[in-house]
């Protein structure tokens, strides 16, 4: 624009006609919607002019008017807007590398209306959306459990605000780990191959969002998936193996290529209460969580490598009326087969 369109003294220009920038209100070079904002003699730089519409609308292609032609319309100009030669020069590409990079959207069909994205870099933190009752839901503290208070500064300069500052208190802490859980099991639920293709999870992104303990604990698993199968854990022992995958002991690392696993906020949260807490503390946090996770229905079928996993499993069974062949989450369910 600056190249092509016809300049204007920057002072006193009218705001309407100017393609960018804005203009000066006097000699002092003071921009007129910034009086208030900036010093009484600011310098000017280097605009002395700004490009500008004055004579209204201006089109860079060529318009088609006159006989026969009953509305205007841009010429067809198939040579594009700049001969090949010019193109290749000032863009140093050519512009089939272009129109390959950039316009090859309109030729693949949109994606699944229903998809939510669940490929991101951290999965979102838990906002209570008044979907869960305020409060902790832990009682760890009244055992004599602490965290110990976190690290700080001996040094005279520092003060502590004990109001604002409190200590870490444990039951806060797991109560905010659990709830973060919940989310990112749902965060992380997949969809089907292809961005045309519908997800497995039916909620829709704000109820994504508002997931509790009461959504794992449903035995009617259609509420929550179009497609499913499912492995029963008919004992404590095995559901506790399961939970032990999700929150693990204190020094104890991840194998593989822990997919779904670096971007879950919970694991964060997890691995820095491990960190400050010992060993003792720490057990006895995971047999709390473990409380809370007997109490669930159902959970993503966990491994070592990833959390959720669709490829067709011989173990695994598909509720009735579902095609065996096709792929869907694989889930485990403690002790009864599920409702569809």
């Amino acid at each position: 624009m600056k190249a092509t369109l016809p300049h204007v003294d920057r002072v006193g220009a009218d705001p309407n006609i100017l393609a960018f920038g804005t203009p000066y209100d006097d000699d002092n070079g003071i921009p007129s919607d910034d009086d208030d904002l900036l010093p009484a003699h600011r310098p000017r730089n280097d605009e002395e002019t700004l490009p500008a519409m004055r004579d209204g609308i201006l089109f860079f292609r060529d318009i088609m008017l006159g006989g026969g032609i009953q509305v205007p319309r841009f010429r067809n100009n198939t040579q594009g807007f700049l001969p090949d030669t010019a193109f290749q020069y000032l863009f140093k590409v050519s512009f089939e590398n272009i129109e390959g990079t950039y316009f090859r959207e309109a030729l693949v069909a949109p994606p699944h209306p229903a998809r939510v994205r669940n490929r991101t870099h951290r999965t979102p933190r838990f906002r209570n959306y008044g979907h869960v009752q305020e409060g902790r839901r832990f009682n760890l503290a009244a055992a004599g459990h602490r965290l110990p208070t976190p690290p700080m500064d001996p040094g005279s300069d520092m003060e502590v605000d004990v109001e604002h500052d409190p200590e870490p208190h444990i039951d806060d802490e797991c109560t905010s780990t659990w709830l973060q859980f919940l989310l990112d099991l749902t965060a992380k639920s997949p969809n089907r191959r292809g961005a045309t293709k519908g997800p497995y999870c039916i909620l829709d992104a704000a109820a994504r969002l508002q997931v509790t303990d009461a959504t794992y604990s449903d035995r009617r698993v259609s509420n929550y998936f179009n497609d499913i199968q499912y492995k029963i854990i008919d004992s404590q022992e095995g559901w506790r193996r399961i939970f032990d995958r999700f929150f693990l002991k204190k020094g104890v690392m991840r194998e593989g290529t822990t997919q779904n696993f670096k971007q879950c906020t919970y694991l964060a949260m997890w691995k820095a209460l491990c960190e400050r807490a010992s060993e003792d503390i720490v057990e006895v946090m995971r047999d709390g969580l473990f409380e809370k996770f007997n109490q669930l229905y159902w959970v993503p079928a966990i491994n070592k490598e990833r959390i959720w996993y669709t490829k067709v499993e011989p173990r695994f069974t598909k509720p009735a009326g579902l095609d065996p062949e096709e792929p869907a989450p694989q889930i485990f369910v403690y002790r009864t087969r599920p409702l569809w």
